[in-house]
């Protein structure tokens, strides 16, 4: 019982810790590209960026919803 609990606070500890360096790096990054890019092609990227989430979310949505047809 005890390993199962050390082994789950483990990997809680380093999901969390891969996640926070992960967003960190992205955050690092998408600072630094503002300031390389012109103004309208950082925009232009982040929206390309955005639109590229919507359609995913959207995917995501419509297979779930076939899936739920076949059962």
């Amino acid at each position: 019982m005890l390993a199962g609990v050390v082994g789950l606070l483990g990997f809680l500890i380093g999901h969390w810790s891969a996640v926070l360096s992960w967003f960190s790096t992205v955050s690092f990054f998408s600072s630094r590209g503002s300031k390389i890019m012109s103004n309208t092609t950082y925009k232009t990227v982040i929206m390309i960026c955005g639109i590229f989430l919507v359609i995913l979310g959207f995917y995501f949505v419509i297979s779930q919803i076939n899936f739920l047809h076949i059962l």
